[in-house]
């Protein structure tokens, strides 16, 4: 290799002096020749003059992103949020402001987040947080980064913030082939945010409902996707999560799983319990109340019941557990509640299912299930999928897992006492404890 180095200068040296040889002696202003020096550690070996090399930038300016070195703008930014998640994507191409229009281009960078991870910085690789990367970038294409399925990486670390109208991104990964790619995506638009959530296992929903109590220096926070009333409803609710920890330690400060008293899972729907004091759990546990308004808390829990990983975010007014409804039987539906009249209990239509009919003020509202579902205990739709006979209904409106409502149910029988309830955690709600007439 040295020596063909030293024989290309040469021979450019050979060349230059023929050329200059050629000139006419006549010539006024020869052209001067660059200085050739010879190398002092390797005689022969000449030296030409070095070329400063452009700076490479360190960082993207905002709305670009740099791979290998050279930087490219973007030309289109947008926000908008599918679900729970947070979401940006650009493009490289002008004028493009529609969000699902960014995805009909050849070149553009997409990214979504879980709520849990606005405002974080977190590790691609190692992050079980739900987050997704999309790119069509040219020399950095990755057809989807997320937790778990990060093969396309070897290493990445992602920002995501959503404040106050303004979203700002930045993603710093390698590639699989080596290739570095980094990125800033800013844009101004202002989207729906639910800052309360809860989720297990990743299933992100909103946390809808909170309820506390403190008694003898011990405070208990219940937090749940359902919107209750009241801390005796919870048994009707799909699942809820709990903390219970020494009141001092409601001051804001991260603690470990271990210095807590007791945080559990109670999920309705599959019966089932996952309780610290019953199962290994690791994570931290942040609480802080109000001191000027106790009803106030903030809570950021992290909880991993031995593969079943919970997650709290919620800021907001709990409810008083020890706060009893005033019973009111009644049809409620958009908002506007319906005195009950007459009930009953139809054993007749056949396929080893009941009917049960409530006459109100209203429309008349049916349950129709199972026989053996008729036990007192609360019962999803998600339990019925498979048996389509199953339903709700309010006049002409069927509910049910086919028609893709939510719903829970509860219907108990005690010798001449009918217990029903209902909510499709929406628009309608019932509520009824009393006689009833049956159809045999």
């Amino acid at each position: 290799m040295i020596m063909k180095k030293i024989t290309y200068i040469l021979c450019a040296v050979v060349t230059a002096m023929f050329i200059s040889c050629e000139k006419p002696e006549d010539s006024s202003n020869p052209e001067p020749m660059p200085p050739v020096t010879e190398t002092p550690d390797e005689p022969g070996k000449t030296e030409q003059p070095e070329t400063e090399q452009p700076e490479r930038p360190a960082e993207p300016s905002v709305n670009s992103y740099i791979l290998e070195g050279k930087e490219h703008k973007f030309g289109s930014v947008a926000v908008s949020n599918l679900g729970e998640y947070l979401c940006i994507a650009a493009c490289t191409a002008d004028g493009i402001s529609s969000f699902e229009a960014m995805f009909e281009q050849e070149e553009y960078l997409y990214l979504a987040i879980s709520p849990l991870l606005n405002g974080e910085e977190f590790d691609l690789k190692s992050e079980s947080r739900l987050y997704t990367i999309i790119s069509t970038l040219p020399g950095a294409t990755l057809e989807g980064v997320a937790p778990e399925m990060n093969e396309e990486i070897e290493s990445g670390e992602c920002t995501f913030a959503y404040a106050d109208g303004v979203t700002v991104a930045e993603i710093k990964v390698v590639l699989a082939d080596g290739s570095a790619l980094s990125a800033k995506l800013s844009a101004e638009e202002v989207i729906q945010v639910n800052e309360n959530i809860i989720a297990v296992n990743n299933d992100t929903k909103p946390a809808r409902t909170s309820f506390h109590g403190t008694e003898d220096g011990i405070t208990s926070l219940y937090i749940t996707p359902a919107g209750l009333s009241y801390a005796s409803e919870l048994e009707i609710a799909t699942y809820y999560a709990y903390i219970i920890l020494d009141d001092s330690l409601c001051n804001g400060k991260t603690i470990m799983a271990s210095e807590i008293i007791e945080a559990g899972i109670v999920n309705n729907i599959d019966v089932t319990h996952l309780s610290s004091s019953e199962t290994e759990t690791t994570g931290t546990v942040n609480v802080l109340r109000d001191p000027e308004n106790p009803a106030h808390y903030t809570v950021v829990a992290h909880l991993d019941f031995d593969g079943t990983v919970l997650d709290i975010k919620y800021d907001g007014y709990a409810i008083d557990v020890a706060l009893e409804p005033e019973v009111i039987y009644e049809v409620k539906f958009d908002k506007q509640s319906y005195k009950i009249h007459e009930v009953t209990l139809d054993k007749t239509i056949g396929n080893d299912l009941w009917r049960v009919i409530i006459e109100s003020e209203g429309e008349d509202f049916t349950i129709t299930m199972p026989s053996t579902a008729f036990d007192g205990n609360p019962k999803g739709f998600s339990q019925f999928q498979k048996n389509p006979d199953v339903k709700v209904t309010y006049g002409e409106n069927v509910y049910n897992k086919s028609t893709g409502s939510s719903g829970t149910i509860t219907v108990g029988i005690n010798e001449d006492v009918i217990h029903v309830e209902f909510t499709n955690y929406s628009d309608l709600e019932v509520l009824y404890e009393g006689n009833f007439k049956t159809i045999e």
